[in-house]
């Protein structure tokens, strides 16, 4: 017997606990990182599959073995709602140590120094447009699958941060 009514799935992923089931309003079931979030879509009456943690090791051997060439490191998300102490940690450490973050951080801060937003956040001393414009210069960009390995790989040290509305582990880099 089918769960859907037609011949395509559409899932979404939660990862975050985001105990929202407006958020997957049409998907025809919800992955999770853990048990404890997928119980809410379940009393949801939403098909939910908790992804337990596992590492392939296959993966090692397509990892190109070469000197570190990042002392410190971070991959993952900054979203400023859910890592604001994760955003504090790598704005303070970007300041004192030689960093590099691999992540899909984006807002609208300007690279130029003369644009209009960026004298303006001079003027009136917004300390975060600052730290953003700070973590900007140190991201190369966001790394998944097997570049994601690599970079980790290539680094001596890789932060790990979870936000701090989360109870437990629960991002993939695990």
């Amino acid at each position: 017997r089918s769960v859907v009514n037609h011949d395509v799935l559409i899932g979404g992923y939660d990862g975050m606990n985001r105990l929202d089931i407006s958020k997957y309003d049409g998907y025809d079931f919800v992955l999770t990182c853990s048990e404890y979030i997928s119980e809410y879509y379940r009393q949801n009456a939403k098909n939910t599959y908790a992804l337990e943690f596992g590492f392939d090791p296959s993966v090692n051997f397509s990892l190109i073995n070469s000197e570190k060439k990042y002392p410190i490191s971070f991959n993952g998300s900054i979203f400023p709602n859910v890592h604001s102490n994760r955003f504090d940690l790598l704005s303070y450490l970007a300041t004192s140590v030689p960093m590099v973050i691999s992540s899909d951080f984006e807002n609208d801060i300007e690279y130029s120094l003369f644009s209009k937003r960026t004298l303006k956040a001079v003027v009136h001393g917004n300390k975060r447009y600052f730290q953003s414009y700070l973590l900007k210069k140190h991201n190369i960009g966001a790394k998944y699958g097997l570049e994601m390995y690599q970079f980790l790989h290539d680094s001596k040290i890789t932060i790990n941060a979870h936000g701090e509305h989360i109870n437990f582990a629960a991002n993939v880099r695990l």
